[in-house]
């Protein structure tokens, strides 16, 4: 008993820790994002401060997400093509993000759409690993549901932008995708 007291101490103890660390890493990014002069910056560290609460608070995260989301969208029209690429990725990264958040906590269409809404942003910026990793995800949704030709479709398209960029991590996670689906669908052969 006095063993299994001391281990949920512990337990609570290093879960407090986590949380405490988690604020101050939250608490700095705020201070920082109030002082940064430049949008890009702050859309970044918005991003950031949504990762930070992603796991704890999802919510949170998605309120983060969002700002970066419209900070980086005011800024796609007004600045110098370079400037449009660097504020479209941050937007799609924020959609993408955001998505990620509602594919956690099973609403698996609302992440679909934002994966959707991400994904020509990424093309458009040319940011294909950030269009790869959206049709990943949007291939996780459909594999979650049991919608394994759909979820192939979607993992063959990261697939093809893997093999063209010689990603070695992309490659590997794509072809497992697409395997763990066929090992579903009982088609061993060509799992």
């Amino acid at each position: 008993m006095i063993q299994r007291n001391t281990f949920f101490a512990f337990g609570c103890l290093l879960f407090s820790y986590a949380s405490f660390a988690q604020n101050n890493t939250l608490d700095s990014l705020l201070k920082i994002i109030n002082g940064a002069q430049s949008d890009s910056v702050k859309a970044r560290l918005y991003i950031e401060a949504g990762n930070c609460q992603k796991q704890s608070l999802p919510d949170s995260a998605l309120y983060f997400f969002r700002k970066a989301e419209l900070l980086a969208a005011k800024n796609t029209q007004t600045k110098e093509k370079q400037d449009q690429q660097k504020y479209m990725t941050l937007q799609a990264t924020a959609i993408r993000f955001a998505g990620n958040i509602h594919l956690g906590t099973g609403n698996y269409e609302k992440a679909r759409e934002l994966y959707g809404r991400a994904a020509p942003l990424f093309e458009k910026s040319g940011d294909l690993k950030g269009l790869s990793a959206c049709y990943s995800n949007t291939g996780v949704t459909y594999s979650i549901q049991g919608e394994y030709d759909k979820a192939i479709n979607e993992y063959e398209r990261a697939l093809k932008i893997a093999k063209n960029l010689e990603d070695p991590g992309a490659l590997s996670q794509s072809y497992s995708n697409i395997a763990i689906v066929y090992d579903e669908k009982g088609q061993y052969d060509k799992a």
